[in-house]
This record gives C-alpha cells, structure tokens and sequence, in this order.
C-alpha cells in the first residue's frame, strides 16, 4: 500500500482549464480514445511479432494466427497459471524471448499455491518504473507531494522496490516504513 499527501501550504502544481496537469504525461494520457486503441492495437501486433519470432513457446502457440487482424487478442488462447509454471524459469526457458542474463529476481506472495518467481531484466524494471512514474503522475502526483511507501519489503517482492524507485525518480518526499510481521 501507498500513501500520498500534501503538506499544508504547498500547492504551486500547474493547472490548465481542466485541472492539475500531470507532471509526466507525454501526450498519451491525453489522446482520445480512439487514438489510443489505434496505438494499442499497434503496440499488440508488434509485441505478438516478437513474441513469435522470438519465443519457442509463442512460436508454436501463435503459429496458426494472423496477429494483424483487428480484434485479434479476443481470438487468441489465455495464458494460463500452468502454461507459466511449465515454460518459464526454473522448469523452461521456453517463454522467454530472449536469453535471462542480469535481472531483478522477484516472487509472489504464494496466496493462490507456491509462490512464483519472476526475473525482470534490468531493462524491464526500468521500463516499468517509467510506467509507475506515468501512472502517478498522470493521476496528478507532483514533486511537492510527500510519500509513504507502506508496501511490505524483503521476501523478494516487488511492489515496495517498484514504488521505492519511482518515488526517487519523480524528485518526491520518500517515507518508508516496513513492517516485518
């Protein structure tokens, strides 16, 4: 969990006609939505590209599909708990599309059976802070916001490191307390 507030007397975000303006939106956040499910479908299509052209297991799963079509991500099979389990690391490789070389290692909290453990390449994480920085500050956080980081730390669990690292990067007010228990 994440907590957010503002310190009294600090209120010098810039506004626009509509409101706060998100300190890090691109001009995505701000498309209408026909545009973005353009982009979108854009996005899947050469994420499927990858995926088959570099994925043993995408390669066979997605062979029979022509991943241009429109609406194509309806048709295509669900990714199930056991299709995981069965090609990622430790027991495969065979999802991956690409070799796993430096990367954060981080699990699951194990409440639906054992935990799962998830390799990010360093290039991932990064990917991924840049997405939490968006997110929030699309949702209107600032550098004049304080932050209390209240995610559990340790047992390799991402949320507070994602949250940690985000927090640092956006230039905010970081408070972290955990609790062992």
């Amino acid at each position: 969990m994440t907590s957010f507030f503002r310190p009294e007397g600090r209120s010098n975000r810039q506004t626009t006609a509509d409101g706060p303006m998100p300190t890090h939106a691109d001009g995505m956040e701000r498309l209408a939505w026909p545009e973005i499910e353009t982009i979108a479908s854009i996005k899947l299509s050469s994420l499927l590209e990858i995926a088959r052209a570099r994925s043993p297991f995408y390669r066979d799963r997605l062979s029979r599909y022509s991943i241009h079509e429109p609406g194509i991500l309806s048709s295509l099979p669900v990714l199930t708990k056991e299709d995981l389990v069965q090609h990622s690391p430790p027991e495969s490789d065979a999802l991956l599309t690409g070799p796993l070389e430096a990367a954060y290692l981080f699990r699951s909290g194990g409440t639906t059976g054992a935990p799962k453990f998830s390799p990010f390449a360093v290039s991932e994480f990064k990917q991924w802070v840049e997405i939490f920085k968006r997110t929030y500050g699309a949702a209107g956080l600032t550098p004049e916001d304080r932050v209390a980081n209240l995610f559990v730390s340790g047992s390799l669990y991402a949320s507070f490191v994602f949250i940690n690292r985000m927090v640092e990067e956006m230039g905010l007010e970081l408070i972290t307390h955990t609790n062992p228990d």
